[in-house]
């Protein structure tokens, strides 16, 4: 049997966490969704925390922000995706 690469040891477990805590999403929405909050809001805080969490561990692995106007493109329509996933998923259906 061939041992599992470097990328393989990290990838996996960080599959599975990902899926789990993207699971998770409705546990923690429903009840601000009851209590008023708006889909909106919750979408938007959900992102900017999460954009901040990846600035900073990419500024502390000195990583280089740019990026190149092919790569912004496709971003904005992963970015377009992944949005219109969380809206269809939180709309409630009358």
């Amino acid at each position: 049997m061939k041992p599992l690469s470097r990328n393989a040891i990290i990838g996996y477990p960080s599959g599975i966490i990902t899926g789990i805590t993207y699971g998770l999403n409705p546990l923690f929405a429903v009840p601000l969704m009851k209590n008023g909050a708006a889909i909106e809001s919750i979408l938007f805080f959900r992102y900017a925390i999460a954009v901040l969490l990846l600035g900073v561990f990419l500024m502390l692995k000195k990583e280089n922000f740019r990026i190149s106007l092919k790569q912004a493109g496709v971003l904005f329509l992963l970015g377009l995706f992944y949005t219109t996933s969380s809206i269809c998923l939180s709309v409630r259906i009358v």
